[in-house]
C-alpha cells in the first residue's frame, strides 16, 4: 500500500493506493471551502489520466505525461482559441483606426496608471 499526505496550504490532504487487481486508491482532502466535489473529480480524473501515461510508456518522464482530458485539451486549445474575426479587407489597421476615432471620438485609447487618453485629441 502506497500512502501520500500533505498539509500545504493549497492543499491538505491524503492520497492512499493499494496494490490490488483491479487497483484501487482514495483521495481524501479537509479544506472544503477551497475545493468543491466537481474540482476534486476534476483532480482525480488527471491523475488517473497521468496513471494511464505512466502505464502506456513507464520510461516517460513525468513532466511530460499528459494532464489533461481530450475534451478539455480540445476546450483549452481550440473552443477558447478560436478568435478568427473577418475584418474588411478594404482598408489598411491604421484606416480602420482611423474610421473609428471618426465615429467614437470620445472613446479612451490608452490607460496608463490614472490617465486616460482618448481615441481623438480635441
Amino acid at each position: 500500500m502506497y500512502s501520500a499526505y500533505t498539509d500545504s496550504p493549497s492543499f491538505c490532504g491524503s492520497l492512499n493506493e493499494a496494490e490490488l487487481v483491479p487497483p484501487t486508491g482514495s483521495l481524501s482532502y479537509r479544506n472544503f471551502v477551497q475545493w468543491q466535489r466537481d474540482s476534486m473529480e476534476r483532480m482525480v480524473g488527471h491523475f488517473q489520466i497521468v496513471l494511464e501515461a505512466i502505464a502506456d510508456d513507464p520510461d516517460q518522464r513525468l513532466s511530460q505525461s499528459p494532464l489533461l482530458t481530450q475534451a478539455e485539451q480540445d476546450q483549452l486549445l481550440i473552443a477558447w482559441n478560436n478568435t478568427r474575426n473577418d475584418y474588411p479587407m478594404d482598408l489598411c489597421i491604421h484606416q480602420h483606426f482611423e474610421v473609428h476615432v471618426r465615429q467614437n471620438p470620445d472613446d479612451i485609447a490608452l490607460v496608463f496608471k490614472d490617465k486616460e487618453f482618448p481615441t481623438a485629441i480635441k
